[in-house]
C-alpha cells in the first residue's frame, strides 16, 4: 500500500508538521509507503528555495533600516539558499520514496493540455499530467490499494470534491485495484486510522515511568546538543555532558490515539526541561587535568509517538520525531 502525494501537500513552507509526521508513523506502523513523484519532489525543492530567499531578502531589508541607527552593525553572514534547500531535499528523501517519471510523460502531458485532457484545462496543467501518468503508472504496478492526497480539487478531484474525477477513473478502470483520492493529509489521516476519543492520557507520571520514552528523549537531546555554541560562556577546553540527562516539567500541547489493530499508537507535541551537567577539561599550570562542572538547563519543544500493545498500561516503543532547543541556561559560580 502507498500513499501518493502532491506538491501541494508536501511540507517545503516550514519544517514538517505534526499532521505530516502523524502519517508517517501511521504508514510505518501500518506497513505502508509515502511516495512522491520525481516531478514533486524537483518542484518542493525549488519552492523551498525561494522561501529561504524571501525570508533572507527580509531580514537583508531589515539590516539596511536598522544600520541606519546603528553605526558598525555587521550584516548578516547567511548561508546559500540553494544549498539549504538541497540539504532539506536529502531530509525529505529519507522520509518518502521518489518515484521516477515514466517515459514521454512530459510529451503526453504537453499532449493533453493541448487537448484539454484531464486534469489539464483551459490550457494549462501539464505539470499536473506528468504527475498523474507517474502516479497511475506507480498505481498499475501494484497489488494493493493506493492513496493519493492533493488539494488540487479543480483538476484532479468529481465534482463532489472528495474522489476522484470520473474521466481520471476511467483511465484506471482496467486495474481491479483502488486508487483512493483524498482532498486533503486530514482526509487522508480519517481513512488509514480510527482515532481513539477519548485517548490515552499522556501525563507526567507516565512519561516518567516509561523507559523507552525516556530514553527516546534523552538520546535526542543529546544528539541535538551543540555544547559550545548553545553555552558560549563556557571557558576553554574540551566540553562533555557529565551527567545523565534528567527531561522534566512537561507540559503537553497536544496528544491524539490511534487504533491499528490491536495496538494504540500515541502522536504527542509537549514542552519540557531538560537538567544535566556540562564538563569542561582544562590543563592546569602543573601540567596536569582538572574538571570543571556546569550545571545547565534547556527549555525544549518535543514531538513523540509511542506504540501500545493490546491493554498495556506503558509504551512497548517510542520514538522522538521532532526537537527545538527553544532556550538554555548555564550557571556560572
Amino acid at each position: 500500500m502507498t500513499i501518493f502525494l502532491d506538491t501541494n501537500v508536501v511540507p517545503y513552507k516550514s519544517g514538517i508538521s505534526i499532521r505530516f509526521e502523524t502519517i508517517q508513523v501511521l504508514a510505518q506502523e501500518c506497513s505502508q509507503d509515502i511516495a512522491i513523484p520525481e516531478l514533486v519532489l524537483r518542484e518542493s525543492v525549488a519552492h523551498r528555495q525561494r522561501e529561504i530567499e524571501d525570508a533572507f531578502g527580509t531580514l537583508r531589508r531589515a539590516y539596511e533600516k536598522a544600520r541606519i541607527y546603528l553605526n558598525g552593525i555587521a550584516e548578516p553572514n547567511l548561508p546559500c539558499s540553494k544549498d539549504l534547500a538541497e540539504s532539506w531535499c536529502c531530509n525529505l528523501k529519507e522520509k518518502v520514496k521518489i518515484i521516477e517519471t515514466p517515459k514521454n510523460a512530459f510529451e503526453e502531458g504537453i499532449f493533453r493540455e493541448i487537448q484539454r485532457i484531464r486534469p489539464t484545462r483551459e490550457g494549462r496543467g501539464a505539470r499536473d499530467a506528468v504527475i498523474w501518468l507517474t502516479i497511475k503508472q506507480a498505481h498499475f504496478l501494484s497489488d494493493s490499494v493506493n492513496y493519493f492526497v492533493s488539494e488540487n480539487i479543480k483538476d484532479f478531484a468529481s465534482s463532489d470534491k472528495n474522489t476522484l474525477h470520473e474521466d481520471l477513473k476511467m483511465e484506471i478502470i482496467e486495474h481491479p485495484i483502488p486508487l483512493i483520492y483524498c482532498n486533503s493529509l486530514d482526509s487522508l489521516l480519517k481513512k488509514i486510522a480510527n482515532e481513539v476519543k477519548p485517548g490515552i492520557d499522556i501525563t507526567e507520571q507516565l512519561i516518567n515511568s516509561s523507559d523507552n520514552l525516556q530514553e527516546a528523549l534523552r538520546r535526542a537531546i543529546r544528539d541535538n546538543l551543540i555544547i559550545r555554541e548553545m553555552f558560549p560562556a563556557l571557558p576553554l577546553g574540551k566540553e562533555y555532558i557529565s551527567s545523565i540527562i534528567t527531561p522534566s516539567l512537561y507540559k503537553v500541547k497536544s496528544s491524539a490515539t490511534y487504533r491499528i489493530g490491536e495496538r494504540n499508537v500515541v502522536v504527542a507535541e509537549i514542552n519540557c526541561n531538560a537538567s544535566f551537567t556540562i564538563g569542561v577539561l582544562q590543563q592546569s599550570s602543573g601540567g596536569g587535568f582538572l574538571t570543571l562542572q556546569y550545571p545547565a538547563d534547556l527549555s525544549l519543544y518535543i514531538r513523540f509517538w509511542m506504540r501500545f500493545e493490546n491493554q498495556e498500561e506503558l509504551p512497548v516503543k517510542a520514538e522522538v520525531s521532532y526537537i527545538n532547543i527553544a532556550n538554555n541556561t548555564l550557571l556560572i559560580y
